[in-house]
């Protein structure tokens, strides 16, 4: 049995429900993107991006806020990162994503604030969420729109929290997410 179908079958299995699959759709996802995999020759082969970094998330799924005010947007992050096997919870407005962070520190593994629609309002949340004690080395990402590549200087990076200029591809996106959270 490759070894991928066995992680699966294990995860169904599990028996602390917090590490089974909390969905159908999630387990369904892990599921076909085996079969691919499967029909591909390459199920044991991890995911790579354009430098042959691993990309592919691995072990349980990884759980990714996204704070984003377009419902558009809203939609296409939580459907594309959902199709590459991350749970994905959308926050619309910055203050009530940094409530919820602060009352459960443990509900991401990685925050992505996209400022585009927020504007300087997500900067101000990405340096808050990197100054509390429980979330300061939670990964972090800020997107950037190409007008507001300035407020750069005003966002305080460090290896676990990257900042990425607009246009950003989920692809990028996903090994960008993968590079920190290996950190």
């Amino acid at each position: 049995v490759p070894r991928r179908v066995a992680m699966i079958a294990k995860k169904a299995m599990e028996l602390q429900p917090e590490k089974r699959f909390q969905t159908q759709g999630e387990m369904l996802v892990e599921l076909r993107l085996a079969l691919k995999q499967l029909k591909d020759g390459n199920l044991d082969r991890e995911d790579a991006d354009d430098n042959g970094e691993v990309v592919a998330p691995q072990g349980p799924p990884k759980s990714v806020m996204v704070v984003e005010s377009n419902p558009q947007m809203q939609d296409t992050f939580r459907s594309r990162l959902k199709k590459e096997g991350y749970r994905v919870l959308v926050m619309r407005d910055p203050s009530l994503a940094m409530r919820r962070i602060e009352s459960e520190p443990s509900v991401a593994d990685c925050v992505v604030f996209s400022c585009i629609d927020l504007g300087s309002e997500g900067v101000d949340a990405f340096n808050r969420f990197g100054k509390l004690a429980a979330t300061k080395n939670t990964p972090a990402i800020l997107l950037l729109g190409k007008k507001q590549k300035e407020w750069e200087e005003h966002a305080e990076s460090s290896d676990s929290r990257i900042i990425l200029t607009m246009p950003v591809s989920i692809r990028q996106l996903r090994a960008a997410i993968n590079k920190i959270l290996k950190k």
